[in-house]
Protein backbone atom coordinates (compact mmCIF):
# COMPACT_ATOMS: atom_id res chain seq x y z
CA UNK A 1 0.00 0.00 0.00
CA UNK A 2 2.90 1.76 0.42
CA UNK A 3 4.22 1.96 -2.53
CA UNK A 4 1.49 2.28 -4.42
CA UNK A 5 0.81 6.20 -2.42
CA UNK A 6 4.10 7.08 -3.47
CA UNK A 7 3.78 6.17 -6.76
CA UNK A 8 0.56 7.77 -6.92
CA UNK A 9 2.13 11.01 -5.05
CA UNK A 10 4.90 10.55 -7.74
CA UNK A 11 2.29 11.37 -10.00
CA UNK A 12 0.84 14.43 -8.72
CA UNK A 13 -1.67 12.43 -6.56
CA UNK A 14 -5.52 12.16 -7.29
CA UNK A 15 -6.69 15.40 -8.77
CA UNK A 16 -3.70 16.61 -7.69
CA UNK A 17 -3.98 16.00 -4.36
CA UNK A 18 -1.57 13.81 -2.18
CA UNK A 19 -1.76 10.79 -0.54
CA UNK A 20 -0.76 9.93 3.34
CA UNK A 21 -1.32 6.77 4.69
CA UNK A 22 -2.70 7.20 8.53
CA UNK A 23 -2.24 3.12 9.99
CA UNK A 24 -3.90 2.19 13.10
CA UNK A 25 -3.19 -1.07 15.08
CA UNK A 26 -6.66 -2.76 16.11
CA UNK A 27 -4.53 -5.94 17.74
CA UNK A 28 -7.15 -7.73 15.95
CA UNK A 29 -9.62 -6.65 18.41
CA UNK A 30 -12.78 -5.30 17.67
CA UNK A 31 -13.16 -2.96 20.78
CA UNK A 32 -9.35 -1.38 19.62
CA UNK A 33 -10.90 -1.28 16.33
CA UNK A 34 -13.87 0.85 17.34
CA UNK A 35 -11.19 3.31 18.98
CA UNK A 36 -9.20 3.36 15.51
CA UNK A 37 -12.12 4.30 13.46
CA UNK A 38 -12.85 6.78 16.15
CA UNK A 39 -9.63 8.07 15.97
CA UNK A 40 -9.43 7.71 12.09
CA UNK A 41 -12.62 9.46 11.51
CA UNK A 42 -12.71 12.48 13.93
CA UNK A 43 -8.95 13.26 14.48
CA UNK A 44 -7.17 12.20 11.36
CA UNK A 45 -10.39 13.13 9.10
CA UNK A 46 -9.18 10.39 6.42
CA UNK A 47 -11.46 9.84 3.60
CA UNK A 48 -11.59 6.24 3.23
CA UNK A 49 -10.21 3.14 4.74
CA UNK A 50 -8.91 0.15 3.24
CA UNK A 51 -7.28 -3.04 3.54
CA UNK A 52 -8.81 -3.41 7.23
CA UNK A 53 -8.11 -6.99 7.63
CA UNK A 54 -10.53 -9.24 9.71
CA UNK A 55 -14.80 -9.74 9.63
CA UNK A 56 -15.10 -9.13 13.64
CA UNK A 57 -13.42 -5.79 13.64
CA UNK A 58 -14.69 -4.44 10.30
CA UNK A 59 -18.17 -5.15 11.43
CA UNK A 60 -17.40 -2.89 14.89
CA UNK A 61 -15.38 0.15 12.73
CA UNK A 62 -18.38 0.37 10.28
CA UNK A 63 -20.82 2.19 12.00
CA UNK A 64 -18.11 4.79 13.12
CA UNK A 65 -17.89 4.97 9.88
CA UNK A 66 -20.15 5.08 7.92
CA UNK A 67 -21.88 7.90 10.27
CA UNK A 68 -19.11 10.27 9.08
CA UNK A 69 -19.78 9.23 5.28
CA UNK A 70 -16.11 6.79 5.49
CA UNK A 71 -15.87 4.33 2.83
CA UNK A 72 -15.10 0.80 3.58
CA UNK A 73 -12.70 -0.14 0.51
CA UNK A 74 -11.32 -3.73 -0.16
CA UNK A 75 -12.05 -4.88 3.66
CA UNK A 76 -9.46 -8.02 4.41
CA UNK A 77 -12.08 -10.74 4.69
CA UNK A 78 -14.48 -12.40 2.04
CA UNK A 79 -17.58 -12.51 4.41
CA UNK A 80 -20.36 -11.56 3.09
CA UNK A 81 -21.40 -9.03 5.86
CA UNK A 82 -18.89 -6.74 4.08
CA UNK A 83 -21.12 -7.01 1.08
CA UNK A 84 -24.05 -7.42 2.40
CA UNK A 85 -26.89 -5.90 2.76
CA UNK A 86 -25.29 -3.41 -0.04
CA UNK A 87 -24.20 -0.06 1.67
CA UNK A 88 -23.50 3.02 -0.60
CA UNK A 89 -19.63 3.22 1.35
CA UNK A 90 -19.22 -0.72 1.18
CA UNK A 91 -16.44 -1.81 -1.47
CA UNK A 92 -15.65 -5.30 -1.17
CA UNK A 93 -14.59 -8.14 -3.53
CA UNK A 94 -18.16 -10.13 -4.08
CA UNK A 95 -16.33 -13.61 -2.81
CA UNK A 96 -16.91 -15.91 0.49
CA UNK A 97 -15.38 -18.10 2.13
CA UNK A 98 -18.03 -20.74 2.25
CA UNK A 99 -19.99 -20.25 -0.86
CA UNK A 100 -17.32 -22.03 -3.52
CA UNK A 101 -16.38 -24.93 -0.74
CA UNK A 102 -19.71 -27.28 -0.82
CA UNK A 103 -19.95 -27.38 -5.10
CA UNK A 104 -15.75 -27.79 -4.89
CA UNK A 105 -15.44 -30.60 -2.54
CA UNK A 106 -17.00 -33.77 -4.37
CA UNK A 107 -14.76 -32.89 -7.21
CA UNK A 108 -11.98 -32.25 -4.98
CA UNK A 109 -12.61 -35.47 -3.42
CA UNK A 110 -12.70 -37.57 -6.48
CA UNK A 111 -9.51 -36.48 -7.92
CA UNK A 112 -7.95 -37.67 -4.73
CA UNK A 113 -9.92 -40.53 -4.73
CA UNK A 114 -11.12 -39.92 -0.98
CA UNK A 115 -14.63 -41.37 -0.60
CA UNK A 116 -16.26 -38.71 2.07
CA UNK A 117 -15.87 -34.91 2.30
CA UNK A 118 -17.46 -32.91 5.05
CA UNK A 119 -16.60 -29.53 5.70
CA UNK A 120 -17.78 -26.94 8.17
CA UNK A 121 -18.13 -23.44 7.53
CA UNK A 122 -19.95 -20.56 8.40
CA UNK A 123 -19.21 -18.56 11.88
CA UNK A 124 -19.26 -20.29 15.04
CA UNK A 125 -22.52 -19.35 15.52
CA UNK A 126 -23.94 -19.71 12.28
CA UNK A 127 -22.16 -23.02 11.15
CA UNK A 128 -23.55 -25.58 8.30
CA UNK A 129 -22.47 -29.05 7.88
CA UNK A 130 -21.65 -30.24 4.32
CA UNK A 131 -20.99 -33.71 3.66
CA UNK A 132 -20.62 -35.07 -0.16
CA UNK A 133 -19.35 -38.16 -2.15
CA UNK A 134 -17.83 -37.48 -5.28
CA UNK A 135 -19.98 -38.78 -8.21
CA UNK A 136 -19.22 -41.26 -10.26
CA UNK A 137 -18.57 -40.30 -14.11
Amino acid sequence: MLLRIEELNEQGGIHGRKLKLVAEDDGYDPKKAVLAAQKLVNQDKVFIVAGHPGTAQNMAAMPVQFEKNIVNFFPITAAREMYEPHHRLKYSFAATYYDPVPPAAPRMAKERNIKKVCTIYGTTTSARRSCAAPRPD
